[in-house]
């Protein structure tokens, strides 16, 4: 595999290191014991004196992760705005828009969103789940925005808010994938925002499989027993045509290109989990190419790839125009959460806490 740019090479080199205690990240604890504190004194500072911190009239679902990086929150997100649909509920998505163009007022859309306002990870949202979302630097400028622009919403569900204190939550979800928590330990030392202790605090686990099943490779990690643990899924929608918007089936794309070499480029929180669950789907792939997060496929660099078709994420294809390159092929999946019983969980749940707000004349 190659890496484009010591940026990346770097990234993926300080995730390899936090997998374990070795000599370099032992160095660090110190100051990872100072920064756990720190965390801690905010935490309290937030949930005991901060006075004007945020509190919505609507039940309020936080997704978010402790391993730094990408665990899958934005399918998880997309995951639980469809099973909400599916149960009556009319959610609706905040988030910071990282990457975005930021604007000085929030900006609120549904439906095919560009990705330039509204980041990259909300466009996604926006266009699989079909649900409005609104971006705000804070999520409590948004959570207003988006109720005064869509006065249906019933719940909202904030992307990659675990650690946004202002914004008081009644739900928290954990997205975590086969890495689990890494060696243990908070930044610098190790790959955490935050201590294991608040996998106790979550009210939900959601273990990210990144495929359509579990792999010997993809274990489960050890979860807490006093919160709900359940796992995800993400099964192949379809591959799709970036300039046409042609969706195939795999096994029609593979017999269409069976003498035609492939290659792959993502530019997503772990693109080797996505180089590998395009190999387990039966594609013999050229070249990949991993880009840090976030990260624009400009013509240049695209030019710099010399093969007839590129596999791209969705979250990298709602980047580009259409018209950028014939080549570019999104891989598309749909969130599947193995325990059946969960949907009927989180909507007795979100009854009761939507009940309590009107007990208390939040409504």
């Amino acid at each position: 595999m190659k890496f484009v740019g010591l940026t990346a090479s770097l990234h993926s080199f300080v995730h390899r290191l936090w997998l374990t205690r070795n000599v370099v990240t032992r160095a660090l604890v110190p100051l990872a014991v100072l920064v756990e504190a720190l965390l801690f004194i905010r935490r309290w500072y937030y949930e005991n004196i901060h006075a004007s911190r945020f509190k919505s009239s609507l039940p309020v679902l936080v997704v978010g992760n402790l391993y730094a990086g990408g665990t899958g929150k934005t399918p998880a997100t997309i995951g639980l705005v469809k099973l909400l649909q599916a149960k009556g509920w009319h959610p609706g998505v905040i988030s910071r828009g990282y990457g975005a163009q930021q604007a000085r007022e929030p900006q609120c859309g549904a439906g095919a969103l560009s990705s330039d306002i509204f980041g990259d990870e909300p466009a996604l949202i926006a266009r699989m789940a079909q649900v409005p979302v609104c971006i705000a630097r804070k999520r409590e400028t948004a959570a207003l925005k988006l109720l005064a622009t869509y006065p249906d919403i019933d719940v909202i569900i904030c992307d990659d808010g675990l650690q946004h204190l202002a914004l008081a939550r009644d739900l928290e979800v954990i997205v975590q994938d086969h890495r689990g928590v890494g060696n243990g330990w908070v930044q610098p030392a190790g790959p955490l925002r935050e201590g294991v202790h608040r996998l106790m605090a979550a009210d939900v686990v959601i273990t990210n499989h990144r495929g359509s099943k579990q792999s010997e490779e993809d274990q489960t990690p050890p979860t807490p027993s006093t919160n709900r643990h359940l796992a995800m899924y993400q099964d192949l929608l379809g591959i799709r045509h970036v300039a046409t918007q042609e969706l195939l089936k795999l096994d029609t794309f593979l017999a269409r290109h069976t003498q035609t070499r492939i290659c792959a480029a993502a530019a997503i929180g772990e693109p080797a989990q996505f180089f590998k669950g395009l190999r387990q789907l039966g594609l013999t792939l050229t070249k990949t190419v991993a880009l840090t997060d976030h990260r624009a496929l400009d013509p240049g660099f695209l030019a710099s790839i010399d093969c007839p078709i590129i596999l791209i994420t969705a979250k990298d294809a709602i980047k580009c125009d259409p018209k950028l390159d014939q080549r570019l092929w999104s891989v598309e999946v749909d969130t599947r959460f193995e325990d059946q019983t969960f949907g009927d969980w989180l909507d007795s749940k979100l009854t009761q806490i939507q009940r309590n707000k009107k007990s208390l004349g939040l409504q």
